[in-house]
């Protein structure tokens, strides 16, 4: 793979719409790995052979999620984007899903790509946050951080889990053109403050699609939704450092990030990424950017000062 050219600082860019433009305008490298019977799909940015970044994507989302941020880490890091199992491009499983397969997914790409001897920090974003969480207290040895983008571990309560069955056992839209789908892509949870960037939306619905007989619908397999759990009783100390990350407009509030960062230890920070949503990538990218920036140059420097013990 040809090695990325040298991404400059988000903050050099006085327009927002020639950032965004810039970051798509480096196509990443599709490819697939083996797991547990089925092909996963990651897609690559950067140079293999760098340290490693993962990235995992939301519940019913996908890796194009993060076309806009990926290249600009991908400077000094070979940035890897998964499609969990049942999401995008990836194949889908006939005996369900569960948190514990989507982890020893991520950790099969850590593995395939993203071992070098420095190891990978994860990041993930709500579903995605849990599954790294998981794995990095699974495979903590093989990982050198984890990045946990606004996602609360807690009990779903009865009406929350009949919602997500009705949604899991529907039969999903289908539209006559793929432009006619892309239109209707929503976010869940939704927008509530307006925020998100429409070019940013637009390109992730336009990925987010594929054709069926009758026509477009998601690239979802809908039985994502009967997933199970994650619980704050289920977490441990972490052995490796972890970034708690509340969107101030999300869903993790104070005190259950409070709870959470008990639970995991001292090795975790936490923060808020001010006016952010749920979807901290499609609303404020260049702070999210910024701050994996500044996590990236940390881990580097505490690698640098323990060369020099």
């Amino acid at each position: 793979m040809a090695e990325s050219p040298a991404s400059p600082a988000p903050e050099s860019f006085t327009d927002l719409s020639a950032w965004l433009r810039a970051g798509l305008s480096r196509p990443a490298t599709s490819t697939w790995l083996e797991c547990d019977g089925i092909k996963v799909h990651a897609r690559e940015w950067g140079t293999p052979g760098r340290p490693g970044l993962v990235l995992v994507h939301g519940g019913a989302a996908n890796s194009h999620w993060w076309d806009h941020i990926a290249p600009w880490l991908a400077a000094e890091r070979h940035v890897v984007a998964v499609d969990l199992s049942g999401h995008g491009d990836s194949e889908w499983r006939s005996d369900g899903y569960n948190l514990s397969r989507w982890a020893d997914e991520v950790l099969a790409v850590v593995d395939r790509f993203a071992r070098t001897p420095s190891k990978p920090i994860l990041v993930g974003h709500s579903m995605g946050g849990l599954v790294s969480l998981l794995a990095g207290l699974r495979g903590h040895a093989r990982l050198d951080g984890l990045v946990v983008l606004d996602v609360t571990a807690r009990r779903r309560g009865p009406t929350e889990l009949q919602r997500l069955r009705r949604r899991a056992t529907s039969t999903g839209r289908t539209f006559a053109t793929k432009e006619q789908a892309a239109a209707a892509f929503r976010t869940t949870p939704a927008d509530r403050h307006g925020n998100q960037i429409p070019s940013i939306v637009q390109h992730i619905a336009a990925a987010s699609v594929r054709y069926v007989d009758g026509g477009w619908t998601w690239k979802t397999d809908r039985r994502i939704f009967l997933r199970d759990e994650l619980h704050l009783e289920d977490l441990r100390a972490a052995l490796v450092p972890v970034w708690l990350v509340a969107a101030e407009n999300g869903l993790l509030s104070e005190s259950r990030a409070a709870a959470m960062a008990q639970r995991l230890g001292e090795a975790t920070t936490s923060l808020s990424i001010p006016l952010a949503g749920h979807h901290l990538m499609l609303d404020q990218p260049v702070a999210l950017v910024a701050f994996l920036r500044a996590v990236l140059a940390s881990r580097r420097r505490d690698a640098d000062r323990d060369d020099l013990a």
